[in-house]
Protein backbone atom coordinates (compact mmCIF):
# COMPACT_ATOMS: atom_id res chain seq x y z
CA UNK A 1 0.00 0.00 0.00
CA UNK A 2 1.08 3.44 -1.05
CA UNK A 3 1.84 6.02 2.02
CA UNK A 4 -0.71 8.56 2.30
CA UNK A 5 0.66 12.27 2.71
CA UNK A 6 -1.18 15.04 4.35
CA UNK A 7 -1.05 17.10 1.59
CA UNK A 8 -1.64 13.96 -0.65
CA UNK A 9 1.48 14.80 -2.22
CA UNK A 10 5.03 12.97 -1.78
CA UNK A 11 6.94 16.18 -2.16
CA UNK A 12 5.55 17.05 0.89
CA UNK A 13 7.55 13.77 2.82
CA UNK A 14 10.90 15.67 0.71
CA UNK A 15 10.53 18.50 2.23
CA UNK A 16 9.81 17.27 5.30
CA UNK A 17 12.62 15.32 5.57
CA UNK A 18 15.22 18.00 4.13
CA UNK A 19 14.38 20.14 7.12
CA UNK A 20 14.30 17.16 9.58
CA UNK A 21 17.79 16.11 8.46
CA UNK A 22 19.27 19.91 8.47
CA UNK A 23 17.81 20.17 11.48
CA UNK A 24 19.69 17.09 13.21
CA UNK A 25 22.56 17.98 11.66
CA UNK A 26 23.02 21.86 12.79
CA UNK A 27 23.44 23.86 15.82
CA UNK A 28 19.97 23.95 17.09
CA UNK A 29 20.18 20.08 17.82
CA UNK A 30 21.81 19.64 21.33
CA UNK A 31 24.02 16.06 19.80
CA UNK A 32 25.56 15.72 22.89
CA UNK A 33 22.41 16.27 25.59
CA UNK A 34 19.60 15.54 23.23
CA UNK A 35 17.28 18.22 22.21
CA UNK A 36 16.48 20.86 19.91
CA UNK A 37 16.79 24.71 20.76
CA UNK A 38 14.05 26.67 19.78
CA UNK A 39 15.98 28.80 16.90
CA UNK A 40 19.68 29.92 15.87
CA UNK A 41 20.96 33.24 16.47
CA UNK A 42 23.23 33.41 13.05
CA UNK A 43 22.72 33.15 9.36
CA UNK A 44 24.45 29.71 9.62
CA UNK A 45 21.97 27.96 12.23
CA UNK A 46 25.64 27.08 13.90
CA UNK A 47 24.72 29.01 17.31
CA UNK A 48 21.22 27.89 18.91
CA UNK A 49 19.29 30.54 21.14
CA UNK A 50 19.53 27.96 24.26
CA UNK A 51 16.52 27.69 25.13
CA UNK A 52 14.62 24.18 24.52
CA UNK A 53 11.02 24.07 24.38
CA UNK A 54 9.41 20.54 25.51
CA UNK A 55 6.35 21.51 23.36
CA UNK A 56 8.63 22.28 20.28
CA UNK A 57 10.33 19.07 20.83
CA UNK A 58 7.47 16.90 21.58
CA UNK A 59 6.10 18.36 18.00
CA UNK A 60 9.61 17.20 16.43
CA UNK A 61 9.50 14.17 17.79
CA UNK A 62 6.38 13.64 16.45
CA UNK A 63 7.78 14.57 12.65
CA UNK A 64 10.50 12.39 13.02
CA UNK A 65 8.26 9.28 13.42
CA UNK A 66 6.17 9.98 10.99
CA UNK A 67 9.72 10.33 8.75
CA UNK A 68 10.05 6.82 10.48
CA UNK A 69 7.22 5.52 9.36
CA UNK A 70 6.95 6.56 5.45
CA UNK A 71 10.24 5.19 5.14
CA UNK A 72 10.45 2.07 7.34
CA UNK A 73 13.77 3.77 8.21
CA UNK A 74 15.47 6.23 8.94
CA UNK A 75 18.41 8.52 8.41
CA UNK A 76 17.67 10.21 11.94
CA UNK A 77 17.00 7.27 14.73
CA UNK A 78 19.45 9.03 17.03
CA UNK A 79 18.29 12.11 17.03
CA UNK A 80 14.35 10.82 17.64
CA UNK A 81 16.03 8.74 20.50
CA UNK A 82 17.76 11.51 21.70
CA UNK A 83 15.14 13.86 21.40
CA UNK A 84 12.51 11.59 23.27
CA UNK A 85 14.95 12.31 26.74
CA UNK A 86 14.59 15.77 26.85
CA UNK A 87 11.29 15.14 28.83
CA UNK A 88 13.67 12.88 31.32
CA UNK A 89 16.03 13.28 34.40
CA UNK A 90 17.88 16.41 32.56
CA UNK A 91 13.79 18.42 32.76
CA UNK A 92 13.16 17.94 36.00
CA UNK A 93 14.18 19.95 39.00
CA UNK A 94 15.63 19.03 42.42
CA UNK A 95 12.78 19.54 44.09
CA UNK A 96 10.55 16.85 41.89
CA UNK A 97 8.74 19.46 39.65
CA UNK A 98 9.00 18.98 36.22
CA UNK A 99 9.59 21.56 34.03
CA UNK A 100 8.21 21.80 30.49
CA UNK A 101 11.58 24.22 28.99
CA UNK A 102 15.18 24.88 29.52
CA UNK A 103 16.32 28.01 30.19
CA UNK A 104 18.53 29.96 27.60
CA UNK A 105 19.97 32.09 30.61
CA UNK A 106 21.87 30.31 33.31
CA UNK A 107 23.24 32.20 36.17
CA UNK A 108 22.86 35.54 33.95
CA UNK A 109 24.98 34.09 31.16
CA UNK A 110 22.78 32.87 27.94
CA UNK A 111 23.82 28.99 26.75
CA UNK A 112 26.05 28.44 30.08
CA UNK A 113 25.11 24.72 31.19
CA UNK A 114 24.45 24.03 27.43
CA UNK A 115 27.86 24.98 26.14
CA UNK A 116 30.35 21.31 25.89
CA UNK A 117 33.86 21.99 26.21
CA UNK A 118 36.42 19.46 24.20
CA UNK A 119 37.18 17.74 27.38
CA UNK A 120 33.24 16.94 28.64
CA UNK A 121 32.50 15.91 24.49
CA UNK A 122 35.50 13.15 25.46
CA UNK A 123 34.13 12.45 28.31
CA UNK A 124 31.00 11.50 26.85
CA UNK A 125 31.94 10.29 23.21
CA UNK A 126 35.12 8.50 24.39
CA UNK A 127 38.92 9.96 22.96
CA UNK A 128 37.73 8.18 19.11
CA UNK A 129 34.29 9.36 18.66
CA UNK A 130 35.60 12.78 20.14
CA UNK A 131 37.85 13.32 17.60
CA UNK A 132 35.43 12.40 15.29
CA UNK A 133 33.10 14.96 16.20
CA UNK A 134 35.37 17.70 16.83
CA UNK A 135 36.47 17.10 13.29
CA UNK A 136 32.96 17.34 12.56
CA UNK A 137 31.38 20.14 13.94
CA UNK A 138 34.64 22.51 14.41
CA UNK A 139 35.34 21.98 18.00
CA UNK A 140 38.68 23.19 19.74
CA UNK A 141 39.35 23.71 23.18
CA UNK A 142 38.59 27.27 22.39
CA UNK A 143 35.13 26.14 21.30
CA UNK A 144 33.68 26.91 18.15
CA UNK A 145 32.16 30.06 17.78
Amino acid sequence: MARRFPSGDPRFFAASQLALTQMSQGGIYDHLGGGYARYSVDERWLVPHFEKMLYDNAQILDSLALDFAAQQKSALPRAGGRNGGLAGPRNDDPGGRFCSSLDADSEGEEGRFYVWSLDEIRDVLGEDDAAFFAARYDVTAQGNF
